[in-house]
């Protein structure tokens, strides 16, 4: 691995020993994960999370709030009860 491309990326300025322990640590991590590429997990069923979560949701119910009114009127633009925000791309 080039570490002074990487760092000339990220916008670092590593001194030569900062850039040997880098490519060091570099080395090692690309290392292990070339050690978990060749595991074989071909019987292995795929999972979100090694653990079952339950998942527990409330009824999502609209509710009056009295400070409404005010928050409205604070808000620079607004359509109805909604506030008015530019687009996002």
């Amino acid at each position: 691995m080039d570490i002074d491309n990487v760092a000339k990326l990220a916008r670092l300025t590593l001194s030569e020993e900062e850039s040997k322990a880098f490519t060091e640590q570099f080395d090692s991590i690309l290392n292990y994960f070339e050690q978990i590429k060749n595991v074989d997990t071909a019987n292995v069923e795929p999972m979100v999370t090694p653990t079952d979560i339950a998942l527990y949701l409330r009824k999502d119910e609209a509710k009056e709030w009295e400070g409404s009114t005010q928050v409205l009127e604070a808000a620079p633009e607004t359509s109805g009860q909604l506030f008015t925000v530019p687009p996002v791309v």
